[in-house]
């Protein structure tokens, strides 16, 4: 049955609450700590910019760590997720269905809940972050920005809606505990703390157990981090990710995250067979070797066990897209209009994104002799 209760729409009510992110963040990790739970006084969690209140939390060091030094345990006790023989038993749209409605209950006891801490923290999280969850005018301006046949913003009506094969969102507040299981969730769990680690495939300086081994899970450095440095995940080059970097690129991270995420981007046209990342060269340390095409300021790698390197078919169909891109920026992208500033930032850095990424890869695919390059 929808959670349609007024009180509800009241306690899921889009609230900014910036200047309590600080507290709600101390209060969830005394209560990870009073479940046995270990969080490092080398640690803080703060504002990824410290002269902005507005700025999204992240990890911080406030003190210097040694490589492989434990910094974080969260027992699974801990964690909200489905129990074990559900999860087994049930196809992961499945699991998402049920650890949505889950979470709504959760957030339905409010201070009697056992999560109480971390569902508090949760209800701060704004409406509308994910593509599926924008104005109209957002969805319709991403949509035509995307690969053809993308799920970018369609996803939650697609898979869940009444007719989707797992119906299980009716209402807007079912809409967004899909959104907020989906964004913050790894797996089929919701993990204190640990989804406060932003993502950056560039520069990921930490190490962890899998989320289900023993009864907690454990978070290590990955090598030495120096005082204010931030402390970084990877939300599709991780552990318990079961090969999702060979499907998902920098347009899921959109979809399914809310951001455009720093280089390296990665971009798949499964209908196409090509799949190959973009770093930025100072991504680099100047004696480090790495593999792939250099081209100005940019490095393209190619993933090639499973993919094909473009031939000139493929260098034609990256050649179409640029010029699909382009006629997207002068029809759809000419004026913001009604689009939210949030959605049209997304959008921009997202056009520009891929944009450039065909450019170089099409550039690259010209140079001889490199077709053996991969991640």
């Amino acid at each position: 049955m929808p959670l349609t209760k007024p009180w509800l729409k009241l306690l899921l009510a889009t609230t900014t609450a910036v200047a309590n992110a600080d507290r709600l963040s101390d209060g969830i990790v005394e209560w990870v700590r009073s479940k046995g739970g270990y969080f490092s006084e080398k640690l803080t969690i703060r504002g990824m910019d410290p002269n902005d209140p507005s700025s999204p939390l992240g990890v911080f060091a406030n003190g210097d760590l040694e490589k492989g030094e434990i910094i974080v345990e969260i027992p699974h006790s801990c964690y909200i997720t489905l129990p074990e023989e559900e999860r087994k038993s049930m196809s992961f749209n499945e699991q998402l269905c049920n650890l949505s409605h889950l979470l709504l209950e959760e957030m339905k006891l409010g201070s009697e809940s056992e999560f109480a801490p971390y569902t508090e923290y949760i209800m701060t999280q704004q409406r509308g972050q994910l593509p599926a969850t924008w104005s109209k005018a957002g969805k319709d301006a991403l949509r035509a920005v995307a690969f053809q046949g993308s799920d970018i913003v369609d996803w939650i009506t697609d898979r869940f809606g009444e007719n989707g094969e797992n119906h299980c969102v009716s209402d807007k507040d079912e809409e967004h505990a899909m959104a907020l299981s989906v964004q913050r969730g790894y797996d089929s769990a919701l993990i204190p703390i640990w989804d406060m680690f932003n993502h950056w495939n560039g520069n990921i300086n930490t190490e962890n157990d899998s989320i289900w081994d023993g009864n907690k899970l454990v978070i290590r450095t990955a090598w030495q981090i120096e005082e204010g440095e931030e402390l970084y995940a990877s939300y599709d080059s991780c552990l318990d990710c079961q090969d999702l970097d060979y499907s998902w690129g920098t347009q899921e991270i959109l979809r399914d995250f809310g951001f455009v995420e720093f280089h390296p981007h990665r971009w798949i046209f499964e209908g196409k067979s090509m799949w190959f990342e973009v770093w930025r060269i100072d991504q680099f340390d100047e004696d480090e070797e790495y593999d792939g095409i250099s081209i100005g300021e940019y490095l393209i790698s190619w993933e090639t066990e499973y993919h094909k390197f473009p031939g000139d078919e493929g260098i034609t169909l990256l050649k179409e897209e640029v010029q699909r891109l382009e006629r997207v920026a002068q029809e759809e992208l000419k004026e913001q209009g009604s689009i939210p500033d949030h959605e049209w930032n997304n959008i921009k850095q997202f056009h520009e994104a891929v944009l450039l990424g065909t450019k170089l890869a099409i550039e690259s695919a010209k140079t001889p002799s490199t077709c053996s390059s991969s991640s």
